[in-house]
């Protein structure tokens, strides 16, 4: 006998009716969002919600989840309702940005001509609508790192000079002090006892100190000419302003003069006194034992002393010529990648979103350089994703640890440090700040390496001036940005 095969159910089809969203776009970077939400789409999240609500509600003379549902509703309906439209809302709007993915700039905000609703958890309105205003920036790929792109990175080119120099500096710091009594050189410090003059004439009561003054820092070249003639024992007239170059009146009766903070009296600038000390520091040989105890015990001749100096100095100068070609190379990209910007959001939400602390006159003003800031921040993001950056928690704990060394000017090693750096690690702004900077390291030093660096020659003087001005200029912006 054959089975009989019953004829396929049939099933009623039920339309559901889901949340509605239209887009208006104003521009490549604006738009207009709205989002509406029938009862239908509300009620059977409300009566599941309400449900979950009555079951614990805790109201006075009923035992949970026995209290009367109107009772319940009329305590706890409208908040609910709320919520619960707002999570829905919420859910669907930022699901759509991540459908189409968008790349929103700030957050969205409700439009100023938002209707206002009422939230009545027994009878709902037909349907309730938002709208949002979006800021956003167009897709775009980053152009600008190509071998064809030169960017010039400098080098000191008077070395051996900075080298020289520096191993006299250790020279003088490891050699002895003495005092010479027949003459005076640039490099020695005289002590002057020295009193207030009135004309010709030591003044009646007048002002009387011990000025030191290292001779290389005295500002009138006529006076040190003079001072360079002289030896200890001989009468020194001179002016206490023109001792030491760009001191105020503060500094020069403090520190120069001695005059205590609460002495108020007037003192005049000319000063008379006997040299009644010299002090010349005597650089130490240039001994076998001398270079191993600063340069370690391979180092035994002065060439390969220099060689080391020299590889240092090349260190400190290297960081500084690369911080120069990234500041070079963020103007070029951002020359080169000029990334659209909802101006007219961006000044509503930097005011919505910094209410009573910003106006719009100082957003207006600020602007240029708060959307320099952001449209960098948008291409930094971009190639630390395009080249793949990641910080381990291994190289954060190094970046630490260097930190603390520096504290201590010393390399002491990872155990003795471990609890410091522990307590860093729980610092979650601090290991933020620290993977913020390792991250912009590494996609710069990614960036170097697809455009061609020409060394380019250049004093130290020249360098440390160019250096200074780039960094004056990043101060003064860091400081618009957090005016």
């Amino acid at each position: 006998m054959g089975v009989r095969v019953p004829p396929p159910a049939l099933h009623k089809e039920i339309s559901i009716k889901m949340p509605t969203i239209s887009r208006q776009d104003l521009d490549n970077t604006h738009l207009h969002l709205t989002i509406t939400l029938s009862r239908e789409d509300l009620k059977p999240k409300l009566d599941s919600e309400f449900k979950k609500l009555r079951q614990r509600a805790s109201v006075k003379g009923f035992r949970s989840g026995q209290a009367p549902v109107q009772y319940v509703k009329s305590l706890y309906g409208a908040s609910l309702f709320y919520d619960v439209f707002n999570k829905m809302i919420s859910d669907e709007l930022y699901a759509y940005l991540r459908e189409q993915e968008l790349d929103v700039l700030g957050q969205p905000l409700p439009l100023e001509t938002q209707e206002k609703y009422t939230f009545k958890i027994d009878n709902p309105e037909p349907e309730y609508s938002v709208a949002y205003e979006i800021g956003h920036v167009p897709k775009f790929e980053i152009t600008g790192l190509s071998k064809d792109q030169e960017y010039d990175r400098y080098e000191p080119s008077d070395l051996d000079t900075l080298a020289e120099a520096d191993l006299e500096e250790m020279r003088k710091k490891a050699g002895g002090r003495t005092s010479p009594e027949d003459d005076i050189l640039e490099e020695d410090i005289i002590k002057v006892n020295s009193k207030e003059m009135d004309g010709d004439q030591a003044k009646v009561d007048g002002w009387e100190t011990t000025v030191t003054v290292f001779v290389k820092s005295i500002e009138d070249a006529t006076l040190k000419a003079n001072v360079l003639k002289m030896k200890k024992g001989d009468i020194l007239r001179f002016d206490v302003n023109q001792l030491e170059e760009n001191r105020n009146e503060t500094f020069v009766r403090k520190y120069l003069l001695g005059l205590p903070d609460e002495d108020t009296r007037e003192v005049g600038n000319v000063f008379e006194g006997v040299i009644e000390e010299v002090t010349r520091v005597a650089p130490a040989d240039l001994t076998a034992e001398f270079l191993q105890s600063n340069f370690g015990e391979d180092i035994t001749n002065v060439d390969d002393a220099k060689e080391a100096l020299k590889k240092n100095i090349l260190g400190f100068y290297e960081n500084r010529a690369n911080a120069l070609v990234f500041r070079d190379m963020q103007e070029r990209l951002l020359t080169l990648n000029k990334v659209e910007l909802p101006e007219q959001f961006l000044k509503r939400w930097l005011i919505l979103s910094n209410e009573g602390v910003v106006s719009a006159e100082s957003v207006d003003k600020e602007y240029e350089q708060f959307a320099y800031s952001l449209r960098w921040s948008m291409l930094r993001d971009r190639l630390i994703a395009q080249f793949g950056v990641e910080v381990s928690e291994e190289e954060i704990r190094a970046e630490f640890l260097n930190t603390l060394n520096g504290y201590f000017r010393s390399q002491l090693p990872y155990e003795i440090l471990k609890d410091g750096i522990e307590r860093m690690m729980k610092d979650k702004k601090e290991v933020d700040r620290v993977t913020s900077n390792i991250e912009y390291e590494k996609m710069f030093s990614a960036a170097l390496k697809m455009v061609t660096i020409k060394p380019k020659p250049i004093t130290s003087e020249g360098f440390h001036a160019i250096f200074d001005a780039a960094r004056q200029m990043a101060n003064s912006q860091s400081a618009l940005e957090n005016g």
